[in-house]
């Protein structure tokens, strides 16, 4: 159902974009067992651990999620067989976290479906016009930061 959503405030729009990516991305991960935030979680994984580990902090800082939210997500992607978790030698209090030998190969399946959702956001806009929407966002997203408000 399309909604006429031209006169609603900014804040509600973002809701329900968010709302409809996260239904897209789901519902096209949903064969290979995944969901948005576990894509996301796996992605971070392959672009950002070039010693091919992170600590579940860093996960926690970068995504800014709560401990038990990360955990309850690296706990089913491990059941999964898509990561590994194992204490971090150096420092016992915490827990690191890499892609499963298995899982060495997601990369591409998982720039697919990012690919895909990027798609959908840029459809029927100009070179400039994704140009101007990114700074727009990034504004707004630096607004947040720079006020505290996340």
């Amino acid at each position: 159902m399309l909604r006429d959503i031209d006169d609603k405030p900014i804040g509600f729009k973002f809701k329900l974009i968010n709302e409809a990516a996260r239904k897209a991305v789901n519902d096209s991960l949903r064969e290979k067992g995944l969901t948005f935030s576990q894509m996301s979680i796996l992605l971070y994984l392959t672009d950002t651990c070039s010693d091919g580990s992170v600590k579940l902090k860093d996960i926690e800082q970068y995504f800014n999620l709560k401990h038990p939210t990360v955990i309850g997500l690296v706990d089913r992607l491990a059941a999964k067989g898509m990561v590994v978790t194992w204490t971090d030698t150096e420092d016992r209090r915490c827990t690191r976290v890499a892609l499963s030998v298995k899982q060495q190969d997601i990369k591409a399946i998982l720039h697919d479906h990012h690919a895909y959702l990027d798609s959908i956001f840029e459809k029927g806009l100009s070179a400039s016009e994704k140009e101007q929407l990114s700074h727009l966002l990034t504004k707004v997203y630096e607004n947040f930061v720079s006020s505290e408000a996340i």
